[in-house]
């Protein structure tokens, strides 16, 4: 699952647009990923020897007190292809809710209200979709990367690990996200 073929899956930039900086393999950026990161990537590599997709089982609460405020957990619905249709976060950890408000239970694409994320952090909304759409055609962990961390918080930069997760052993029907933030030097 954390091969190490250096690649990038996506490379986003913008004058107009606070988009993506990056996408890029996990794996191979372990060195440059920050101590909770590579905790992350150790954990899920421990849980299931490198060599299948981890599943909602496999995440242990009390083995991830010191993170699981960062941490999100989104249900992708896909075609039959495998394509994205739509995400609902399944959990938002308590110190991105101070930050974002409570997300939980919310859809992400097929929400079109005036306080869906696609209206109220459009950026954000765009860094999401192009992440899952990352982990869906590569089925890794992938580390994305922004200079800033949405349109109000010009002063933070967020860096994100998201991890496929698998009901079934094939397909990726819920994805782990950390997220950590830092305020911009």
């Amino acid at each position: 699952m954390f091969g190490s073929k250096e690649f990038i899956l996506n490379a986003l930039k913008g004058k107009d647009s606070l988009a993506q900086d990056s996408i890029l393999d996990a794996s191979d950026e372990y060195e440059n990923l920050c101590e909770d990161h590579q905790f992350i990537l150790d954990y899920f590599k421990a849980k299931t020897s490198g060599n299948r997709l981890a599943s909602r089982r496999d995440l242990i609460p009390r083995e991830l007190i010191s993170i699981l405020p960062y941490i999100s957990l989104l249900n992708i619905v896909t075609d039959k292809d495998g394509e994205l249709l739509d995400m609902e976060f399944r959990l938002v950890g308590t110190s991105l809710v101070n930050l974002y408000g409570e997300w939980t239970g919310r859809k992400v694409q097929s929400d079109n209200s005036e306080t869906s994320l696609k209206k109220t952090y459009p950026d954000t909304y765009k860094r999401l979709i192009d992440m899952a759409s990352g982990v869906l055609q590569h089925r890794r962990a992938v580390m994305t990367s922004s200079q800033q961390m949405s349109e109000d918080r010009s002063y933070l930069k967020i860096t994100n690990i998201s991890i496929p997760l698998s009901s079934n052993g094939t397909d990726i029907d819920i994805i782990f996200v950390h997220s950590d933030i830092q305020k911009v030097p």
